[in-house]
């Protein structure tokens, strides 16, 4: 044990640990969506709207640990992926699929928030972690790619200024 007497936890630990896990039951869970749906209306009043702020977060509270663990499903094994951002990706969609969620087409949330889930740590993965990623692209300007074909070439950097009427310096 470290000097300051607490066990050393992953962050996955500290998350799970901060978290007052209750789950909802499915009437309460149908009137925190009616009260989300209610509020996210173009017109609705102020209160409306703070309520259903408050709503989604009693929801997404609910179910911040399933969304975790779909992050962690989809990376699998995965040792270059840092827990703490897949965790948050999947937060954020959790929070997506809240406000799109009718409860009233008899789906249940859980079903229904997995593919928003599963689809943004994987879009986080590509996105991150691919060595052909958009990412690590970089559009050259036409003389660039002049330069760049003269250097594989073999030619010196004096050459290729001879040849692109340039000085020594710019090439």
């Amino acid at each position: 044990q470290p000097e300051s007497g607490h066990r050393s936890m992953n962050p996955r630990g500290y998350y799970a640990k901060d978290l007052d896990y209750r789950p909802l039951e499915p009437a309460a869970e149908v009137q925190l969506f009616d009260e989300v749906i209610r509020g996210n209306q173009p017109k609705a009043h102020w209160q409306h709207r703070r309520i259903a702020r408050l709503s989604e977060r009693r929801i997404v509270e609910a179910y911040l640990l399933y969304a975790a663990k779909i992050g962690r499903q989809v990376i699998g094994g995965l040792k270059y992926v840092d827990d703490v951002d897949v965790i948050s990706i999947a937060n954020d969609a959790l929070l997506r699929a809240v406000r799109r969620f009718n409860p009233r087409r008899k789906t249940h949330f859980a079903t229904f928030c997995t593919p928003f889930i599963r689809g943004s740590v994987t879009a986080y993965l590509q996105r991150v972690h691919e060595p052909n990623s958009s990412r690590y692209a970089v559009e050259l300007t036409a003389r660039e790619r002049e330069v760049l074909k003269l250097i594989a070439e073999g030619n010196t950097n004096q050459d290729i200024a001879e040849l692109l009427c340039l000085s020594r310096k710019t090439v």
